[in-house]
């Protein structure tokens, strides 16, 4: 499940700053083993990130995150909260980059955005 925000209450509101939504909660996705299809992992299941202990900085966000054959397995997305002090001092031990996996951001174009035609003029590579 992907989950979006909470909600604003009385006595959530009083008891904390909120912001404004930026977000709606047609954006809360909970995805059935037998709905992910093609995007699934060999267990049946539709990852939607991982870490790694690549370097990232500001701005690296989107960026692909291949394997060691070339293939796009995923986007840089945000690094832990020690990864902020990588321009500085990179410390593979405890710096993390949080990406998306790549067959999320597939599933999602083709079954959420209804974009699978955009699928089908790709070279898209399987394993």
């Amino acid at each position: 499940c992907v989950w979006n925000g909470m909600t604003l209450t009385n006595e959530v509101t009083s008891s904390m700053a909120c912001s404004n939504a930026y977000c709606n909660n047609a954006q809360v996705i909970v995805v059935p083993a037998d709905v992910a299809g093609q995007y699934a992992d060999a267990d049946g299941r539709l990852r939607t990130c991982f870490l790694t202990n690549l370097d990232i900085t500001g701005g690296n966000s989107g960026s692909p995150v291949m394997d060691a054959d070339g293939n796009l397995v995923g986007l840089a997305f945000d690094g832990n909260w020690e990864a902020m002090s990588s321009d500085v001092l990179f410390e593979p031990e405890l710096q993390r980059c949080i990406c998306v996996d790549i067959r999320y951001v597939l599933w999602m174009i083709d079954k959420v955005g209804g974009a699978g035609y955009l699928l089908d003029e790709m070279n898209i590579v399987r394993k």
